[in-house]
């Protein structure tokens, strides 16, 4: 949408980007009052008959690189509610995107008193009715953002604002008299869109926050206050100054601004003398609530940026707020002091929370910070009542970030365990390690050349003494740790006393280094010495953990075979699990061939070059001429030629493997390794028919000709290919008994039930312990 005397910023728009046919709606009175209300009208209603959702965008905005996929990626997450594709940088609901990103998320709700309109997606029935609405708002003189969002409240529409945002705003010279509210670009944009992992955040529509205790920066009135809610999603949003929000959770104001002001004090005085001392003091509010809504969010601690996006979002907090309060001059100067002066009102405001703030009943991810900051903090507790306290997951990979079967299982895991009693997510992660003494490894974010092989990291004990006692104050009775990263802080654990401690095995990770040794290759290079040094490791956690879990009853099974286990020791199979949605729809004609897996994993990058080279010259020998797809993580140049050169697509390090999987046959040449097979498991949750070594399943309670085909060379592999491609039958019937056993085994439906079971047992046997040690 535009005006004639701006119609070159949109011409120069819709040049940019051919790929997205924009059409220009035009003021159709540009001599008329200034507004926006007739444009919006016009826009609004310029939707195809047969479109879903309706895209407008303004004249003065740039869209981020791959926009479309991008686009089309967070409307399939919330296909059912209005979604703001920009959000200026000191706006309320900025505040709530800082906060998810601060939390690992990516969506956030739109608090502000309008729809951000920049750039904007309505569903097709929302869209069409937006003009009739627009027009009786226009006699009351609202401005066209402000009627739209009375509109979506009127149809009962949630907006959402997204993380990083796909399009910028650029400060043209306004026509309706927006310019006196100073530069409004967007809160966090990347020209080159969003990053593979920030682009998964996106595609889960349920990683938002909540909006019923938002902190912002009024910059009309350069106060802080917070954006309340109470009762439902529905109910009317309320401000209230920060400074009454403080007392009414016995904050002492006077020592939030003492805080403040010893801040300011220590610093080289560039904020003393540029910013006003009310300013800065209003500011640090701000800070402070949004370190105690983080807190409470993540289950009482801080995590400290580590992305890009989170970077983004916290360096614009203060120049968004203060932008109409100092120069253009002085604030790119102090842009270096804000940053920190915001991130140490964050940490002070995380520091309040285990006095003031409510736990959300949804799973947290923390890392844990500074065990010197709470020193104070670390005497002993006494053990909780363990049939009332709370589930942690210790992980040392954040699984809101971090791709491949390892965040499949971490994110499955999450979900069962949000029941009545939420879990805690604690990502390993110590803010002292540049200054600690210590010198351990317990940040994978850190992980540099000289610190070996990360598994044999030394743990530290101030560390995980202060990880203890932050678990204990959060009524954590139940720790789960997760990955082999954490398996050395599993005999402290069970020391400390207070816990019931599970190891959650992802493999027998010993077994499957000794296969990888086998064929040449190996973690470090390390050969045999890797295998025995997992295998200290294993063998350390079967003598102290409460309880292990393990993906299969192989797994189980070669646990078994090779530690002497305890007699006391609890091993369960704790299957693999993915999310299934609607049945899909009869399986129609295959589309292609699909291979998926991380390509920097040895035994999928030998699977990939086996069907590349193998497989594919088969395949055309029987008479197959589908297309070969392998998409996966971290291609090298030379696995991407070989594809190439043997007319395979690659598809590196794809957003989602759905829609590949989807209408194809996913074939598993796999002859080596372990895994998590959950490409098998999200294949039988789509509807695709799988043809597979058995290696390929193993683990998996599945039958050979009733849920996939077995094919153990590339000539079985291509007879297979060419039966479920020819014979319709036979493919329906492996869906459907597919889709039926993911459904009653390996559905995080089922996972909630059986990890239900197996706490509930767990807490039994502890009240039997302690009664009988009593």
């Amino acid at each position: 949408m535009t005006h004639p005397r701006r119609r070159r910023l949109a011409e120069l728009l819709v040049e940019a980007h051919p790929d997205l046919h924009i059409e220009i709606v035009s003021d159709p009175e540009p001599d008329g009052p200034p507004g926006s209300f007739r444009t919006a009208r016009r826009a609004w209603s310029a939707i195809p008959p047969d479109a879903t959702h309706h895209l407008v965008l303004q004249d003065d905005v740039e869209l981020c690189a791959n926009f479309a996929s991008a686009v089309r990626t967070v409307i399939a997450a919330r296909s059912g509610d209005a979604i703001s594709l920009f959000t200026e940088w000191g706006s309320r609901t900025s505040h709530g995107l800082r906060i998810a990103a601060l939390t690992g998320r990516a969506w956030a709700p739109v608090t502000d008193t309008y729809a951000p309109s920049q750039g904007l997606v309505l569903p097709a029935d929302a869209a069409r009715g937006a003009e009739h609405h627009l027009t009786r708002a226009e006699a009351e003189a609202l401005p066209d953002d402000q009627a739209l969002l009375g509109y979506l409240d009127d149809i009962d529409l949630r907006c959402y604002a997204v993380l990083p945002n796909l399009v910028e705003h650029h400060d043209t010279a306004s026509l309706v008299g927006n310019t006196a509210m100073g530069p409004r670009p967007s809160v966090c944009y990347f020209p080159d869109g969003p990053a593979r992992d920030e682009a998964e955040q996106l595609a889960d529509g349920t990683a938002t926050t909540v909006d019923d205790f938002v902190p912002y920066f009024s910059w009309t009135e350069a106060t802080a206050y917070f954006c309340v809610r109470n009762g439902s999603d529905r109910s009317p949003r309320k401000r209230l100054p920060a400074a009454e929000v403080f007392r009414q959770r016995r904050i002492d104001p006077r020592a939030v601004a003492q805080a403040c002001t010893d801040v300011v004090e220590r610093g080289d005085g560039e904020l003393r003398e540029h910013i006003n001392p009310i300013l800065l003091h209003q500011l640090w509010l701000v800070a402070v609530g949004h370190g105690l809504r983080i807190a409470e969010t993540n289950g009482g601690t801080l995590l400290p940026p580590s992305s890009r996006v989170a970077h983004r979002a916290l360096g614009t907090l203060a120049p968004g707020a203060l932008r109409r309060f100092l120069p253009p001059k002085h604030m790119d100067r102090l842009r270096q002091a804000l940053t920190p002066f915001v991130w140490a009102g964050m940490r002070h405001g995380a520091d309040l929370h285990p006095v003031t703030g409510p736990t959300r009943r949804q799973p947290t991810s923390v890392a844990s910070t500074s065990p010197g900051r709470n020193a104070d903090q670390t005497a002993a507790q006494p053990r909780p009542d363990p049939t009332s306290g709370r589930t942690a997951l210790v992980v040392a990979t954040d699984p809101r970030t971090a791709v491949g079967g390892v965040a499949l299982r971490l994110r499955a895991l999450e979900a069962a365990l949000a029941g009545d009693s939420p879990p805690v997510t604690v990502v390993l992660a110590c803010d002292q390690r540049r200054r600690c003494r210590h010198q351990c490894w317990v940040d994978a974010t850190e992980r540099t050349p000289h610190d070996g092989p990360y598994y044999l990291a030394r743990r530290c004990g101030e560390y995980v003494r202060w990880l203890a006692d932050h678990l204990a104050r959060m009524d954590v009775t139940t720790v789960i740790c997760s990955e082999l990263d954490c398996y050395g802080i599993i005999p402290d654990l069970v020391d400390d006393g207070r816990f019931r401690v599970i190891c959650d095995m992802h493999n027998v990770e010993s077994a499957l280094v000794q296969d990888l040794v086998a064929v040449g290759s190996g973690p470090h290079g390390r050969g045999q010495i890797a295998v025995d040094e997992i295998s200290q490791l294993e063998r350390a956690v079967v003598e102290t953990a409460h309880q292990v879990w393990v993906p299969s009853a192989n797994d189980r099974a070669s646990l078994l075979r090779r530690y002497t286990v305890r007699h006391d020791l609890d091993v369960q199979v704790v299957p693999n699990a993915v999310a299934v949605g609607p049945a899909p729809e009869a399986a129609g004609s295959m589309c292609r061939v699909t291979f998926t897996g991380r390509l920097d994993y040895l035994p999928n990058r030998l699977a990939a070059e086996f069907l590349a080279h193998e497989v594919v010259p088969t395949l055309r020998r029987h008479g197959v001429d589908l297309p070969v797809v392998v998409a996966g993580a971290n291609p090298d140049a030379e696995l991407a030629q070989r594809l190439k050169d043997a007319n395979v697509r690659l598809v590196a390090n794809p957003v989602s493997t759905h829609d590949l999987i989807r209408d194809s046959v996913l074939v598993l040449p796999l002859q080596l390794g372990g895994g998590s097979r959950l490409k098998v498991l999200e294949a039988f949750a789509l509807g695709a028919p799988v043809v597979s070594t058995r290696k390929g399943v193993e683990g998996l309670d599945v039958r050979a000709g009733e849920h996939f085909l077995d094919a153990e060379s590339a000539d079985d592999i291509a007879r297979a290919v060419a039966a479920v491609a020819g014979n319709p039958d036979l493919r329906h019937r492996l869906v459907d008994t597919a889709r039926r056993l993911v459904e009653r085994r390996y559905s995080v439906e089922a996972l909630t039930t059986h990890v239900a079971g197996l706490l509930a047992d767990t807490e039994r046997t502890a009240t039997r312990g302690e009664a009988v040690n009593g």
